[in-house]
């Protein structure tokens, strides 16, 4: 067990020796008794990690408001910490769920812009993405089932999982997302912390909807899994939302486009556009739905539609 003198670090604690963590190296479990609000987060990562070699994880907040910033966040990550949170993408995700996407700022332009800055991370691959926790509103907030909202909503999820799920970061999934469990803040923290019903547990316990986000989101990470090495290491490479459509490609051995339609309307994409990427392909497979897209010719998106295409020759 490392013993580790954690005193200065936090406000409140001004008796060096009062605040230490123990760290129980054989089964990476950590508890810091007695302690408030973090004053330098980085520092204490360094030392951390400097003194046990651990993987570090933190869900960090800073008090200048610079928590949803990705310099900020980047920063973070250039001593010891290997994964902070992604704050600023989880920003982007809960503004874009609720916008179309224009030609500049809205929708899906807010994940293009915020990825922009990846090169200000040591390694944008390690860092953990999220679209809810167990602090802040859950994606589907209170707009499921009983809202006008939630046909768009449940698009707007499906679209956020598919690009979560492919880009080169560590996923965060709260539990529930996977059979639509919504809450808010407003009412309590515990509105957005209920028990995982035990109907669920069952596919004959979840209702029509709930199996079909069940399904999607398994689809998904068996894909993800089978092809860990494409998210870990392939190249990323976006191009800005045209259309209100949003389109990157990762690479590796293999090839996959994902094309998002970031308004509640129908788009066309348009493959020529993107002939940087597709090259001489005539098509490939939406992992998702497991049918067959064609790359040659124009294709018609429906509202909040996302494909997640392996590309073939």
């Amino acid at each position: 067990i490392t013993r580790l003198d954690v005193s200065s670090f936090f406000t409140g604690v001004t008796e060096p020796g009062t605040t230490y963590l123990h760290l129980k190296q054989e089964n990476n479990m950590a508890l810091i008794p007695g302690c408030g609000m973090m004053d330098n987060n980085k520092a204490f990562a360094d030392q951390l990690g400097n003194k046990t070699g651990a993987y570090l994880m933190s869900d960090l907040i800073d008090k200048s408001g610079a928590t949803t910033d990705t310099p900020f966040i980047a920063s973070m990550q250039q001593g010891e910490l290997d994964s902070p949170m992604d704050f600023a993408l989880f920003s982007a995700f809960g503004y874009a769920k609720h916008e179309d996407t224009d030609e500049v700022w809205s929708g899906l332009n807010r994940i293009y812009n915020t990825l922009c800055y990846d090169y200000l991370y040591k390694n944008p691959a390690k860092v953990m993405t999220f679209l809810d926790n167990h602090d802040v509103n859950r994606f589907l907030e209170d707009n499921y089932p009983d809202s006008e909202k939630a046909d768009s909503m449940l698009k707007a999820l499906k679209q956020s999982l598919a690009i979560l799920l492919t880009l080169p970061r560590i996923p965060q999934i709260y539990y529930g997302t996977e059979v639509l469990m919504g809450g808010t803040t407003e009412k309590s923290d515990s509105n957005v912390r209920r028990p995982f019903p035990k109907r669920c547990l069952t596919a004959e316990g979840r209702t029509p909807d709930e199996n079909d986000m069940h399904r999607y989101v398994r689809r998904l990470l068996q894909w993800r899994k089978a092809n860990s090495r494409l998210i870990a290491y392939g190249t990323m490479k976006q191009f800005i939302p045209h259309n209100g459509i949003y389109v990157y490609e990762r690479k590796l051995e293999e090839q996959i486009l994902v094309i998002a339609n970031g308004n509640n309307r129908t788009a066309t994409f348009h493959p020529e556009r993107y002939a940087e990427v597709i090259g001489t392909a005539a098509g490939g497979t939406d992992i998702i739905s497991g049918r067959t897209v064609s790359l040659t010719k124009p294709l018609r998106l429906s509202p909040r539609k996302v494909l997640v295409i392996t590309v073939s020759g």
